[in-house]
């Protein structure tokens, strides 16, 4: 019996063409809800960048940040951010302009 299923976000749930959730996924969606099946977005994306798609479909949980940053509800299941000097490094080798815009983001899983 499947308990529950995990679903990538990017070309996978969302469509590239649209930017939305298909009509034929989002009845697939309550279709295996109303099974009793449990389903999560799994997605290397920041928990912020999930606004739209959350809107659209209240999934009982998230595996974020490539496994980083998981969680279901208000309930954090798993959290490991990078420490500050390691965000400062990349920003700096990555050439950004704005790192404390950046490293905001970064920290604040």
């Amino acid at each position: 019996m499947i308990k529950a299923i995990f679903f990538d976000v990017d070309g996978t749930l969302v469509s590239f063409k649209t930017h939305t959730i298909p009509d034929s996924a989002m009845q697939a969606l309550h279709t295996l809800r109303s099974r009793g099946i449990k389903l999560f977005l799994s997605t290397g994306r920041h928990q912020k960048m999930l606004g739209q798609v959350r809107d659209l479909f209240p999934f009982d949980g998230y595996v974020t940040l490539s496994g980083q940053y998981c969680f279901a509800g208000d309930q954090v299941l798993r959290k490991n951010p990078m420490p500050p000097q390691a965000v400062e490094e990349l920003v700096t080798a990555a050439g950004a302009k704005e790192p404390q815009e950046n490293r905001t983001l970064a920290l604040e899983i």
